[in-house]
């Protein structure tokens, strides 16, 4: 098939990681890709050594420039279906399909409510949650919608370099006999981590070696994460925190910690957790959105109320105080994903559906 990608952010993020992943294994089963990002996107560099076609666009809806242009691109090269990802790729993808006529599926990587969802051909939810949101407040029908959650390149993450654990730890001051905790994800309300930072002091006053690696970007939140400080500083704990800022080195962070953390208010699958689950680290994160379709609580990992620090506290000090758990919970995260978010079983899932709107539209153009 002729597929074209379409994805807005110009950084890296879950669903950018999921665009690029596909990306490629949709090269390697044999389909023609076209791939429209913005100038200087983190994803169109992913893909560079692919017989990919990358086009640079601001996906500006208005005035028709862009449309013209990517919808000449879309006809020269007989696009089949068009597949977005993030919100601003949703909304120009509707307007693409409804000039050129080429059948548009969505991924929805997050819920919010925008009334551009119902002129899909076809809407995928990353997680039940997701996809219960889209059809009930967006009006989605529910035969133009199925759950199919993100995946993850396991052999990326499992294939870690010996010493990098060590190299890592020793670069962030981190000793062996410390227990490190990873939140890794945009340091913005949402996530989270505020609570996870307040349950902080509980877990140190019963486990001192605990320590916090906050991986990530604060996305236009720098008030956010003075608030994060200031708490810490207030609790006294500011010592077992450590900033790593926005980093590319997830897989050789997720052998560095012990523990990875998802304090989040709202989530509508959690890419850090599949990462970690394959990397065999045990999480601690909150009951809320698709996270419990991610994770089985007590089987590989524990799940806890949002902004419940001191359940999130408990969680935290039962793990840190227990190896054989830790890696009994590891090890049946690991197997986990290898059996329900594996490459090859999702991306089957999602040719189906290229295949069903595209006939659809076929038979209508008959």
């Amino acid at each position: 098939m002729n597929i074209m990608q379409i994805v807005s952010a110009g950084d890296i993020n879950g669903a950018v990681v999921h665009c690029a992943l596909l990306t490629r294994e949709l090269v390697r089963r044999g389909h023609n890709v076209t791939l429209v990002c913005k100038p200087h996107a983190w994803v169109g560099q992913q893909v560079s050594e692919l017989p990919v076609e990358v086009v640079r666009s601001d996906l500006r809806r208005w005035p028709l420039d862009e449309l013209r242009r990517i919808g000449h691109i879309a006809r020269e090269r007989n696009i089949d279906v068009i597949h977005s990802h993030m919100s601003r790729a949703h909304a120009f993808g509707v307007m693409l399909r409804m000039r050129s006529g080429i059948p548009c599926v969505a991924t929805a990587h997050n819920r919010y409510v925008q009334l551009h969802w119902m002129f899909n051909d076809f809407v995928i939810g990353n997680s039940t949650a997701t996809t219960k949101f889209h059809r009930r407040y967006n009006l989605v029908r529910h035969k133009r919608s199925r759950t199919i959650p993100i995946f993850i390149d396991e052999q990326a993450i499992a294939g870690v370099g010996e010493g990098a654990r060590e190299r890592l730890r020793q670069s962030f001051g981190i000793e062996p006999n410390h227990v490190l905790i990873g939140q890794i994800g945009d340091v913005i309300p949402r996530k989270g981590l505020l609570y996870l930072v307040r349950s902080l002091k509980a877990v140190l006053d019963q486990n001192p070696q605990v320590r916090l690696l906050v991986v990530g970007q604060a996305k236009n939140s720098a008030d956010y994460v003075d608030q994060v400080k200031r708490d810490a500083d207030e609790l006294g704990i500011a010592h077992a925190i450590h900033w790593a800022g926005q980093r590319r080195d997830v897989a050789d962070l997720l052998a560095a910690v012990d523990i990875v953390a998802l304090a989040s208010l709202e989530e509508s699958l959690g890419l850090s957790l599949l990462e970690a689950m394959a990397a065999a680290r045990p999480v601690v994160a909150s009951r809320v959105g698709g996270i419990p379709e991610v994770v089985n609580d007590g089987e590989t990992g524990m799940l806890v109320p949002a902004m419940d620090k001191d359940a999130l506290a408990a969680g935290i000090v039962r793990l840190a105080s227990d190896p054989a758990l830790r890696a009994r919970l590891g090890a049946a995260g690991r197997a986990r994903v290898a059996a329900h978010f594996s490459t090859a079983a999702i991306t089957d899932q999602i040719e189906s559906v290229y295949r069903q709107v595209a006939g659809k539209c076929r038979r209508r153009a008959a």
